[in-house]
C-alpha cells in the first residue's frame, strides 16, 4: 500500500505512524519536504471484511495539528465472517453450529450490536439468536435494515420465546426484514382478552423525541400512536379501555367492545400533554373495571416518563393476582423511576419494559396485547414438513428427509405473500423461510438453535447441511470489480465519479444507478446519480460534518445484468484546518496595497485598543462557581419534580394562607370603649333627665343653653363618643339632628372632639341640670 502526505513547509523529525483498525502496524521516523511526500508499507490482515487504516503525523513545531490526520478504507476478501448476536448462555450452543460451517463467528450481546456501517461492513451475515427488540438499540436496529437493504447482508432471525412476535418485532424495522408477519391468522390461537392502557399525560410527555424514520414527534403523540395500533389489533370479542392521568385521573373511555374501536381511536388521539404525576388513582380505578369484564385474561398497561406522587401501590397490587389481572409497566427516558415500575410490574404478575426513546413506544404496546390475546408460543410434539426444497435442501435427499426428527415447539407467525417457505408445522405454519430485502437476504427460522424445543432436531444429520445451505444462501457477494471509484471534494461538497467497465475494459452505458450512502451520523439518504460521459457516472453529496460516510451504488442494464460496489470516504476535518500555500504572504500583500497592517496574536490588543501597552492575562478558577452552580440546578430539578407547581396548587396554597392570617390577626373591633370614670358619670346621668327634653319644650334658652347640647340615653355607654354629641342649636326651639346624621355630615378627616383628652367627660360636666 502507498500513503501519500502533503506538507506545506519542511519539517523534520516528524513521527509517522499507521494503525489498521485500533493496531498500530506502522510507527517511524521520517522527514517531510515542502509537497507531496509518498511512503510505500505492507500490512498482512487476517480478518476478512472493511478495514480502516489510520495515518497520522505528529511534529513538535507543528502549530496546526488538526489536519494531521487521515483515513482510508479497503475491502477484504477472505473467508466471510459471521456476527452472532445472542446472551450468553443461548450463543454457545449456537455458535457450534455456525462454526461446524467452515466460519469464522464472532459472538456479542444484544446491546453491543453495532449501529456504525463501518463495523457492520465486516461481516457478511448477522444471526439474531431469539433476540428481543427491546434489548437492541433503536440506532442499531436502524443501522441492521440499512446493512441488509441497501449494502446487501444477509441476516437469520432464530426463534424462541423471545423472538418474532414474542419478543416484540411488530410494527419495527425487524418486522420488515422478517418472512413473516408477527399476527397470526389461526383463531384457536386467539383468546378473549379486557385491555386497559393507562396513559400518563403529564407536562413532560409535551417534550420532544424521535422516531424510526429520525423525525421529532412528541412523546405525547409517540404515546397515543401505540395505543391506536395495539386497539388496531384486538378482535370484536375483546374489550379495550384508555385511562389518562396526570395530576389527576380521567377515563378517556370505559372499556368497550373492540367492535367499536374507531370511536375509541378517535377519543385517544385528542389526549393533550398537561399537568404533573399521580398514577395510584389511575391505577386504582382502571382495576375496579377491569375485574369486572367477563373474559379469558384481564390486563393493564402502564406508561409513565417520571417519577409517580405517593401511594399504597403495594397494597393495590396485591389484589390483583385473586381477581386474575396482570398488570405491565413502561419506562420512557431516563427519568422514569425504573426500579418502582419493574418492582411493580413484577408484583402485578407482568412484564417492565424501558425504553430510552419513544419510538420504541408501539412495539411494546402491540406486543404486550398480542401476549394477551393470542397464543404466539405453540410447544407440541410433531414432525415438520417441507414445502420447498432448494436451495436450502440442496443434496439432502429424500430418504434423509422422511427421516426428519420431531420438533417441539415453535413461535406462531404468518409467512408473507413475497416470501419463500421451506418448512412448515402440521396446521401450515411457517417454520422456515426466506424472503428478498431491497440487496439482501433474510431467512426465518421460527423454532430455536439453542435446544428448547429443538433438541432433536439440532441433531439430525443433515441439519449442517441445511444450515451451511442457508448461509451460502444469504451471504452478501463480494462487489463488483467492474466498478472504479473516484472522489474528490471542494469545501463541504463531494463529488463522486463511477467508472463502470466490463471484463474486456469497455465502458458501460445506459445503467439504471442508484445511490445509498451512511452519512457520519449514522443517517442513511439518498443522491441522484446521471450518467455524465462513456461509462461514467456521478453524484454531488453534501458532507454535513466531519466523520466518515459509506456509499452503496447499485447499477442495473437492459439485459438483466447488475452491479454492486461499495464505496468508503473520511471527511476527517473542515477546510478551516486545512493549509494553504501562500495565505500569509497574501494576507501581508492585501494588508500593504490597502494601508493596512498585518495583526497576530503577539499584537492583537494593541491594534484593536489603540493602545501600546503589554497585554495583562489574568487565570480565574471558575471550577467552584460551576460545581455550585451544579449543585443548585440538581436540587432545583429534584424540586421541579417532587412538587406540584400546577395552578390547583397555587390556588389551595393561596386559600391556606389566607386561613392562617384570620387565624394569628383576628379583626379590630370598631367600637371604643370608654373609660371607667365615664362609665359612672353615664350610669349617674342616666336616671335625670334628658336634656334634649329641655331643647324641645320651646322655653326660653338663656347664655348657658349656647353650649354644645349632648343626648345622653342609658344605652349610651354602648356606642362611640362621637355618635352621643349632637351639633349646636341654631336657635330656640331648634331641632336637633340624630347623632348618626351628625356622625355622616362631618367632613372627612375632621378631628372629633371627643378624641380630645378629657373632652367627652368635660361636656358632660357642662351639662345644665334641670331646677328641682
Amino acid at each position: 500500500m502507498s500513503l501519500e502526505l502533503k506538507n506545506c513547509d519542511y519539517l523534520d523529525g516528524s513521527q509517522l505512524r499507521i494503525y489498521r483498525d485500533n493496531s498500530l502496524i506502522l510507527n517511524k521516523a521520517v522527514g517531510l519536504s515542502r509537497g507531496f511526500n509518498t511512503f510505500k508499507f505492507e500490512d498482512a490482515v487476517d480478518k476478512v471484511g472493511y478495514a480502516r487504516y489510520t495515518a497520522f503525523v505528529e511534529n513538535p513545531a507543528d502549530k496546526n495539528s488538526h489536519n494531521n490526520t487521515m483515513y482510508a478504507f479497503c475491502d477484504v476478501a477472505g473467508t466471510p465472517r459471521i456476527l452472532l448476536v445472542s446472551d450468553v448462555d443461548k450463543g454457545a450452543r449456537a455458535a457450534s453450529l455456525f462454526e461446524l460451517t467452515g466460519y469464522d463467528v464472532v459472538r456479542v450481546e444484544p446491546a453491543e450490536l453495532s449501529a456504525n456501517m463501518e463495523e457492520l461492513l465486516r461481516y457478511k451475515l448477522i444471526v439474531l439468536n431469539d433476540v428481543p427488540f427491546g434489548d437492541l438499540r433503536l440506532k442499531a436496529v436502524k443501522a441492521l435494515k440499512s446493512f441488509v437493504t441497501d449494502f446487501g447482508g444477509g441476516l437469520i432471525m432464530a426463534g424462541g420465546d423471545r423472538s418474532f412476535g414474542n419478543g416484540g418485532y411488530m410494527l419495527t424495522p425487524l418486522e420488515d426484514l422478517a418472512p413473516v408477519t408477527m399476527d397470526i391468522k389461526d383463531k384457536s390461537k386467539v383468546v378473549s382478552c379486557a385491555i386497559i392502557f393507562i396513559v400518563d399525560k403529564s407536562g413532560s410527555m409535551a417534550e420532544m423525541s424521535f422516531d424510526f424514520d429520525n423525525d421529532r414527534m412528541l412523546k405525547i403523540d409517540m404515546a397515543k400512536e401505540a395505543v391506536i395500533a395495539a386497539i388496531e389489533l384486538l378482535l370484536p370479542k375483546d374489550r379495550a379501555g384508555v385511562m389518562a392521568f396526570d395530576h389527576d385521573y380521567k377515563w378517556v373511555s370505559l372499556p368497550v367492545s373492540a367492535a367499536d374501536k374507531e370511536d375509541l381511536i378517535e377519543k385517544t388521539a385528542r389526549l393533550v400533554a398537561d399537568g404533573g404525576t399521580s398514577m395510584y388513582g389511575a391505577l386504582e380505578e382502571s382495576f375496579k373495571e377491569v375485574k369486572k369484564e367477563k373474559v379469558t385474561t384481564r390486563h393493564l398497561v402502564a406508561l409513565t416518563d417520571g417519577i409517580t406522587s405517593p401511594g399504597d401501590f403495594n397494597a393495590l397490587v396485591a389484589k390483583f393476582k385473586d381477581a386474575k389481572v396482570t398488570l405491565s409497566c413502561v419506562g420512557l427516558g431516563r427519568d422514569a423511576d425504573v426500579p418502582f415500575l419493574s418492582g411493580l410490574a413484577e408484583k402485578g404478575g407482568g412484564r417492565f419494559y424501558f425504553c430510552e426513546e419513544a419510538a420504541a413506544l408501539p412495539s411494546i404496546f402491540v406486543q404486550e396485547t398480542l401476549k394477551s390475546t393470542r397464543n404466539l408460543i405453540v410447544e407440541e410434539t410433531f414432525t415438520p414438513e417441507t414445502s420447498a426444497l432448494n436451495p436450502l435442501f440442496k443434496s439432502i435427499t429424500a430418504g434423509a428427509l422422511s427421516r426428519m426428527p420431531q420438533l417441539k415447539g415453535y413461535v406462531a407467525s404468518t409467512v408473507k405473500p413475497n416470501a419463500s417457505l421451506y418448512l412448515k408445522a402440521r396446521n401450515g405454519d411457517p417454520l422456515l423461510a426466506t424472503i428478498q430485502c431491497g440487496l439482501g437476504k433474510t431467512a426465518g427460522f421460527m423454532f430455536d438453535l439453542y435446544g428448547r424445543w429443538s433438541v432433536d432436531f439440532l441433531k439430525w444429520p443433515e441439519f449442517g447441511l441445511l444450515l451451511e445451505n442457508t448461509v451460502k444462501y444469504l451471504l452478501r457477494p463480494d462487489f463488483s470489480s467492474n466498478i472504479v471509484w473516484t472522489a474528490s471534494r471542494e469545501g463541504d461538497t463531494l463529488d463522486l465519479s463511477v467508472k463502470t467497465i466490463d471484463a474486456g475494459g469497455k465502458h458501460i452505458n445506459f445503467l439504471r444507478s442508484a445511490l445509498v450512502y451512511n452519512d457520519a451520523d449514522n443517517n442513511y439518504r439518498t443522491a441522484e446519480v446521471v450518467q455524465t460521459n462513456a461509462g461514467t457516472y456521478s453524484a454531488k453529496v453534501k458532507l454535513e460534518k466531519e466523520g466518515n460516510y459509506f456509499f452503496s451504488l447499485t447499477q442495473a442494464g437492459s439485459g438483466g445484468e447488475s452491479y454492486h460496489g461499495v464505496f468508503g470516504y473520511s471527511y476527517p476535518y473542515s477546510d478551516e484546518y486545512a493549509s494553504r500555500d501562500g495565505g500569509g504572504e497574501l494576507l501581508t500583500v492585501m494588508a500593504r496595497e490597502t494601508g493596512g497592517r498585518m495583526i497576530d496574536e503577539k499584537n492583537f490588543y494593541a491594534a484593536l485598543s489603540g493602545k501600546t501597552e503589554q497585554v495583562k492575562s489574568k487565570r480565574m478558577a471558575v471550577r467552584n462557581f460551576l460545581v455550585q452552580l451544579a449543585m443548585f440546578l440538581f436540587l432545583l430539578e429534584i424540586l421541579l419534580w417532587r412538587v406540584d407547581f400546577s395552578a390547583e396548587t397555587f390556588r389551595d396554597v393561596k386559600k391556606r394562607i389566607a386561613t392562617l392570617l384570620e387565624a394569628v390577626m383576628p379583626q379590630k373591633q370598631t367600637a371604643v370603649g370608654h373609660s371607667e370614670s365615664v362609665g359612672r358619670l353615664l350610669h349617674i346621668k342616666g336616671g335625670r333627665k334628658k336634656p334634649e327634653d329641655a331643647f324641645n319644650s320651646g322655653a326660653p334658652s338663656d347664655a348657658r343653653t349656647s353650649a354644645p347640647a349632648v343626648n345622653v340615653s342609658a344605652d349610651s355607654a354602648c356606642r362611640p363618643p362621637s355618635s352621643s354629641i349632637a351639633p349646636p342649636t341654631t336657635g330656640p326651639g331648634a331641632a336637633s339632628p340624630s347623632a348618626d346624621n351628625f356622625a355622616q355630615n362631618k367632613a372627612p378627616g375632621a378631628v372629633k372632639e371627643d378624641d380630645e383628652p378629657g373632652g367627652f367627660t368635660k361636656k358632660l360636666l357642662k351639662i345644665k341640670r334641670p331646677k328641682k
